[in-house]
């Protein structure tokens, strides 16, 4: 077998996956809402370009970054409040106790 020639899933049945050796990765980033894609970000070129509504493609943007991190957010600020919460009994011990 060729190092550009895979069978997937090892079935003869399903035929073969040909890669050449002049395909480029696609390093695009799409945006998309209910409606379809929105914007996308091509990195394919020599520079990077914008496709699209930007205002659209924004909030799609940070509706993800917003969920993507609601969970850390949420376990930091635990971790925070728990930290808050022993300093303070800390200092009320030492208070109570010179």
């Amino acid at each position: 077998m060729n190092r550009d020639e895979y069978i997937m899933p090892p079935d003869p049945n399903y035929g073969k996956l040909r890669i050449k050796d002049n395909t480029l990765p696609n390093y695009n980033i799409s945006f998309t809402n209910k409606g379809g894609e929105v914007g996308k970000l091509d990195f394919n070129g020599p520079e990077m370009k914008f496709i699209g509504n930007a205002d659209e493609s924004a909030k799609v943007l940070f509706d993800w970054l917003t969920e993507a991190f609601k969970l850390r957010l949420e376990q930091e600020r635990k971790q925070e409040r728990a930290r808050c919460i022993e300093q303070v009994k800390r200092t009320l011990e030492a208070l109570e106790n010179p």
